[in-house]
C-alpha cells in the first residue's frame, strides 16, 4: 500500500505542476484551480469573510467527506506541499532509527491558528491564504521557483549557443520567451525552504504544527471509520513505527494520537511483526487526543478577536514603497470587498501573459499582502486577454466575458509632462499613442508650433498600462496609470 500512496503522491503533485503551467489547456477538461476550489479551509473561510457562496466551492466536499470517513488521507496522500517535504525529506539518510521528538504543546499551534482564521473571517478578514499549504505550494513553485528555472535555462541556452530552443520550449510551456519577474518572490522561496529545512528536525513538521488546513481536516476526522490497529499483543517495542511515522502518532509509550495519522501507511510496512494495520475496526490501544484545551482556545479566541479588527485598519500601515492599487479587470471598488474574496493564491499571477499582475507585500498595508496588483511598467493588461477571471478559484476577480473586459476601467492615465519627451525636450514623440490598443484611441495629440503633444481622452481610457510599459523614458514613465476616481467610471 505505501508504494500505492507514493505513485498517487506524485500523480497529484504532477497534476499540481500541470495546471501550473498550462492553466489554458487543462481548463476544458479539468478546472485550473481544481488544488483551490476543492480546499476546505480556503472555501469555507472566503463564504465566512465574503459572505457569498460560489458553485464551485461544492468541490471541496469531497475532501470533506473523505476526511470524515477516512481521516487525513488528503495529507498524506495528495497535498503537493506534503509530496514536497516527503521528497526532500529522503535526501536524510539516518544512520539509526530517529525518534522524533513529540512536543504536544507545539502540535496544538495549529488549531490555535486555524482557529484565529475562522475568527478573522468572521470579521471579514481572508487570511487563510498566508498559511494554506497549497497557496503556499503554488506560490513558491509558480512565483518563485518558475522564475528562476526559466532564468537559468534561458541564460544557459543563450551561453552555449542554444537560443532557437527557447522559443519551442516556450510553445509548450516549459520557458517564456519575456522576462518572468515577481516582486517579493524571495520571501515564497525562503518560506518554502524553510519548511523544507525544518523536516530535518521533524518529519513533515509543517504537517504536525502549524498546518491549518491539517487542523481542520484533523477535526472533521475526529469520527472516521479508517483506524489505525497496533496489535499490542505482537509488539517487540523496536520502535520502528515511532521512527516512520510522518506525523508522530506513537507516543513513548506506544499510545497513539492517531487522530494525527495521515494514512501514510509508513508504520504497517515497518513494524517488523505486522502488527500494525490501518482498517475499519478499532482495536483498544491507549489513544491520547491532544486537542487544545477549552482555557487555550479562549485565551485563544480572545486574541483573535482582538487581532482581526487590527489587522484590517492596517489598511494605512504601508512597508516599503507604495503602488498604486491597479486591481485586476472586473474586481470590486471597494477594496474591501475584494480582499474579503480573494485567497491569495497567485493563480492570476501565473495566469498573466504580460507579467504585470504582482503580489503586494505590505506596500499597500498588511492586510492586502500577497494580493494582485498590475504594476504597468512591468506588464500590461492585454486587451485581448481575461485570463486572470477564468482561473481566480473565489471569483474575486470575475470572469467576464472578453467584450466586458475591454471595457472595464482598471485605471485612467495621466501624463508627467516634467518628463514626457515632446513637452520637455521638444522632440517628437507618440510611442504612447502608437500603442494605445482601444480602437478608438485613448491617447491623441496636437500640434502646436509644428510639435505634437499626446493628450488622454479620459472617456476612452481604461488603464489597461500599455502606454505606461512602452514609454522610452527611463525609468519613472511619462505617462502612468493611476486607480480611477468615483467621478471617473
Amino acid at each position: 500500500m505505501i508504494y500505492l500512496r507514493r505513485i498517487v503522491q506524485l500523480l497529484f503533485l504532477a497534476l499540481f505542476l500541470f495546471l501550473m503551467l498550462y492553466p489554458e489547456p487543462a481548463k476544458n477538461v479539468i478546472p485550473a484551480n481544481l488544488f483551490f476550489i476543492s480546499n476546505p479551509l480556503l472555501v469555507i473561510t472566503t463564504i465566512i469573510a465574503s459572505r457569498t457562496l460560489q458553485l464551485a466551492f461544492l468541490a471541496s466536499g469531497l475532501i470533506i467527506i473523505a476526511s470524515i470517513f477516512l481521516g487525513r488521507v488528503f495529507c498524506g496522500w495528495a497535498c503537493p506541499l506534503g509530496t514536497t517535504m516527503d521528497l526532500f525529506h529522503r535526501l536524510k539518510k539516518p544512520r539509526k532509527p530517529d525518534i522524533q521528538p513529540i512536543l504536544p504543546p507545539l502540535r496544538r499551534v495549529k488549531y490555535f491558528v486555524l482557529l484565529t482564521i475562522i475568527i478573522a473571517a468572521i470579521f471579514g478578514a481572508n487570511i487563510a491564504g498566508w498559511l494554506d499549504p497549497i497557496t503556499i505550494a503554488f506560490k513558491s513553485f509558480a512565483l518563485s521557483l518558475y522564475p528562476a528555472v526559466d532564468y537559468i535555462l534561458k541564460g544557459l541556452f543563450n551561453k552555449v549557443g542554444l537560443k532557437s530552443f527557447i522559443s519551442p520550449l516556450n510553445d509548450i510551456g516549459i520557458l517564456d520567451t519575456h522576462s518572468i519577474l515577481f516582486h517579493n518572490s524571495i520571501i515564497f522561496f525562503l518560506i518554502l525552504t524553510v519548511i523544507l529545512l525544518l523536516t530535518f528536525y521533524q518529519t513533515r513538521f509543517w504537517c504536525r504544527n502549524l498546518c491549518p488546513l491539517g487542523a481542520l481536516l484533523t477535526l472533521l476526522s475526529k469520527w472516521r471509520i479508517l483506524n489505525l490497529s497496533t496489535g499490542r499483543h505482537l509488539c517487540t517495542k523496536c520502535q520502528r513505527c515511532q521512527s516512520s511515522c510522518k506525523t508522530g502518532v506513537f507516543n513513548s509509550d506506544f499510545s497513539l494520537n492517531d487522530e494525527e495519522c495521515i494514512q501514510c501507511f509508513s508504520c504497517v510496512k515497518e513494524c517488523s511483526k505486522t502488527g500494525i494495520s490501518i482498517g475499519f475496526s478499532k482495536d483498544k490501544s491507549v489513544r491520547i487526543s491532544i486537542l487544545p484545551s477549552r482555557r487555550g482556545l479562549l485565551v485563544a479566541s480572545g486574541l483573535a478577536v482582538l487581532s482581526a479588527p487590527l489587522l484590517k485598519r492596517s489598511f494605512g500601515l504601508r512597508l516599503g514603497q507604495s503602488l498604486p492599487r491597479l486591481r485586476p479587470p472586473g474586481v470590486s471598488r471597494s477594496e474591501g470587498e475584494f480582499l474579503s474574496k480573494c485567497q491569495r493564491c497567485g493563480e492570476c499571477m501565473k495566469a498573466c501573459p504580460t507579467n504585470g499582475l504582482q503580489p503586494l507585500l505590505a506596500e499597500s498595508g498588511l492586510y492586502a499582502m500577497f494580493s494582485p496588483v498590475l504594476v504597468p511598467r512591468i506588464g500590461n493588461c492585454r486587451y485581448y486577454c481575461n485570463a486572470c477571471g477564468q482561473v481566480c478559484p473565489s471569483h474575486a476577480i470575475p470572469d467576464m466575458d472578453l467584450a466586458d473586459k475591454q471595457e472595464w476601467k482598471i485605471g485612467r492615465a495621466y501624463f508627467d509632462t516634467t518628463r514626457c519627451i515632446p513637452y520637455v525636450n521638444k522632440e517628437h514623440c507618440l510611442t504612447c499613442e502608437e500603442f494605445c490598443p482601444v480602437p478608438e484611441k485613448a491617447i491623441e495629440h496636437y500640434v502646436k508650433d509644428g510639435l505634437e503633444y499626446p493628450y488622454v481622452v479620459k472617456e476612452r481610457c481604461i488603464g489597461c498600462g500599455l502606454c505606461e510599459k512602452v514609454c522610452p523614458v527611463q525609468g519613472l514613465a511619462a505617462i502612468r496609470v493611476s486607480p480611477p476616481k468615483d467621478a471617473e467610471l
